[in-house]
């Protein structure tokens, strides 16, 4: 046998030291996390931002947990709920307590509202807010979603698109889309008219009805109408609704007068239609004005000056032969004017001698009570010969007709969404105290690790004294 000197004795005795050394602190750091050795368990309470907490040990007095009023104290461990008062008995809290750390263990409860409230925004199907729509409903706390039938507040003359459930998840806002009701159409049954003056006077000349059962109207004529002056001759009516003439006089009947009421019904179903007087004065003309215009529908701009002062006094009036610069079209003259009137149209020489009493009966007793008219005269033109001796045979003179339409706009206050939310509920700012994430299986490891350095150590010491040539 080789003996072995004094150094390598020693070196064998240290490697043996360090081993046992290294393994001591997992034994001692499992030893302070063992339940089994626990002697205190503290249960923390958070409630709106704030804690507290109440101390359990075993054989000592059990401690109440605080008061849960509107609520319940709630445990993400699985402990059961509380609502105040109950005892915190050590059998009962030490099967849920957990992160020991020298010799102490934890159990967090948050307080949870028994109920939570929840606001909702009516809003229509395209997503615009409606103004001062919202109403306010109480839920079950944790409920993440809600029945229709809770809502009492649906604005009026509106009905929600959708029934059933609506989904909030955990939001404490939701939108709801709603629909104007469709009001049902009332069936005609009544027409009243009523008649005034062309320019929208209030005073009422006369009213009448008619009804299916009726065989006709006769729109009053100037025997039956009041409120005329000495002047004034009334010839006939307007309908304002679509601008429909009527004589004075003439019979209307209900089938007639039905589709012109349209859908402008009310819950009754009687339609009103307002007819405007057309009234002719016995002032005698005394004064045309003439204008020169262009042809085309909507604002017109004069193409020559106009002639004024023509009076009845006057033999003839000359009408112009000469347009401004620019208002004959490329490869046209002037020939000649042309005066409408409805349907008619009457035509004219450009430097045509024009009598008065020509002019007054195209007017047909429209002119002012002071005796003033005016005439419009649009330009006839006519093709120019071209360099080869071409023409366009025939005058050219547009003619256009007044038409009008109307489009309904939807338009949408711009009233900014609206949607009410509730302050939201403050953060949990309870935290539980460090926990070591040891568990019971820490001291058998470490108690096994001991073992294996004091044989790995009796090891290389044997070996290194018991070692033969």
């Amino acid at each position: 046998m080789q003996k072995t000197n004094f150094k390598t004795r020693l070196l064998a005795l240290l490697t043996a030291a360090f081993m046992i050394v290294m393994c001591v602190p997992f034994a001692a750091f499992a030893a302070t996390t063992n339940p089994v050795e626990r002697e205190k368990i503290v249960v923390n309470f958070a409630k709106d931002g704030n804690a507290t907490s109440r101390e359990v040990v075993e054989n000592g007095i059990s401690p109440t947990a605080p008061e849960a009023t509107g609520g319940k104290w709630v445990s993400d461990s699985g402990a059961p709920e509380l609502t105040g008062g109950e005892s915190l008995t050590w059998t009962e809290m030490n099967r849920w307590a957990a992160g020991d750390n020298d010799k102490t263990a934890y159990i967090s409860y948050e307080f949870k509202p028994a109920t939570k409230l929840v606001y909702v925004s009516y809003i229509l199907e395209s997503g615009e807010p409606l103004a001062n729509a919202t109403e306010q409903i109480e839920l079950e706390n944790g409920a993440t979603t809600f029945s229709t039938s809770l809502l009492k507040k649906v604005p009026a003359g509106y009905e929600l698109c959708e029934t059933g459930d609506v989904y909030i998840g955990t939001n404490d806002t939701v939108n709801v889309k709603v629909r104007e009701v469709k009001k049902p159409e009332a069936s005609l049954t009544k027409i009243k008219m009523i008649f005034t003056k062309a320019d929208g006077a209030t005073s009422v000349f006369a009213t009448g009805e008619l009804t299916a059962a009726s065989e006709w109207y006769v729109l009053p004529d100037a025997a039956g109408v009041i409120n005329l002056t000495a002047s004034e001759k009334l010839t006939g009516w307007t309908l304002f609704q679509n601008g429909a003439k009527y004589a004075a006089g003439e019979k209307v009947t209900f089938e007639s007068l039905k589709e012109l009421a349209g859908k402008n019904v009310d819950k009754d179903g009687v339609a009103y239609l307002n007819f405007y007087a057309d009234l002719k004065t016995d002032v005698e003309l005394k004064n045309i004005t003439i204008k020169y215009v262009e042809d085309k529908d909507g604002a017109q701009e004069d193409v020559a000056a106009p002639q004024n002062n023509f009076t009845a006094k006057d033999e003839f009036t000359i009408l112009t032969d000469n347009l401004y610069d620019g208002k004959v079209p490329a490869g046209k003259k002037l020939i000649g004017w042309q005066y409408k009137n409805g349907g008619n149209t009457t035509n004219f020489v450009k430097g045509e001698h024009v009598k008065f009493d020509t002019l007054k009966a195209l007017l047909n007793g429209n002119w002012d009570n002071e005796g003033n008219a005016w005439v419009t005269l649009t330009p006839v033109f006519q093709d120019v010969k071209s360099e080869n001796g071409n023409s366009s045979s025939g005058s050219s003179s547009s003619s256009s007709s007044n038409s009008s339409s109307s489009s309904n706009k939807t338009t949408t206050a711009s009233n900014e969404k609206q949607v009410v939310k509730a302050a939201a509920a403050p953060a949990n700012t309870t935290k539980v105290l460090p926990k070591t994430g040891a568990t019971n299986a820490a001291p058998l490891i470490g108690g096994s690790l001991a073992v294996v350095a004091l044989l790995m150590g009796y090891g290389v010491y044997g070996l290194v004294l018991r070692k033969k040539d």
